[in-house]
């Protein structure tokens, strides 16, 4: 439903008009909408909803379930790349694993720079800080020495990792930095 409103919201403005005071972000993003996540409505079941309540209150809040932010596309290069196939109850599980093992496979998701001692993460990790925080990846007490966000991102990423790449992080105490976001609209 999340992606489905997105793209309708884009549909409905397109081509995007940019704003001279979204000078940040790039003319052909989702950005440049004004409202786009909290002041536009969509009729979900006779009720409206805002991309952010959709998001917040009836996924992330609700299931506290990390592996939905690689599921969410805002639209953007940045994000989820959208499955040719809707999410169901009884896939859900491999389905939303698969998600993010494509995410932290591509460019955009993560890196691991083992000559440096560096763990490049998308900044989608720190968009998501608090859903990382409630999970169950923050009470895992492996990375105990590291703060609470980086504790539960590195016991996230942990099972998407090669052997080798896990075994690595579990033995150096990397330093983690942020992949920028790519806000440009995803027009594939």
């Amino acid at each position: 439903t999340y992606n489905f409103c997105t793209i309708k919201l884009i549909i409905d403005r397109y081509p995007i008009e940019s704003k001279w005071y979204m000078i940040l972000y790039p003319d052909n993003s989702i950005m440049q909408i004004p409202g786009a996540w909290t002041k536009i409505f969509f009729n979900i079941q006779k009720l409206e909803y805002s991309l952010k309540e959709i998001e917040q209150q009836f996924l992330l809040e609700r299931y506290k379930d990390p592996r939905i932010c690689f599921t969410l596309s805002a639209a953007s290069i940045g994000g989820a790349n959208l499955r040719n196939e809707p999410y169901r109850g009884s896939q859900l599980q491999q389905q939303l694993n698969d998600q993010v093992k494509r995410y932290l496979d591509s460019d955009k998701g993560l890196k691991l720079d083992k000559q440096n001692g560096v763990l490049y993460l998308s900044n989608l990790f720190q968009m998501h800080k608090q859903t990382f925080l409630e999970s169950e990846f923050a009470s895992v007490l492996k990375f105990r020495n590291r703060k609470p966000e980086e504790r539960a991102w590195l016991n996230f990423v942990l099972p998407y990792l090669s052997e080798e790449d896990a075994y690595y992080l579990e033995k150096n105490d990397v330093s983690i930095k942020f992949i920028s976001y790519n806000w440009n609209l995803n027009q594939r």
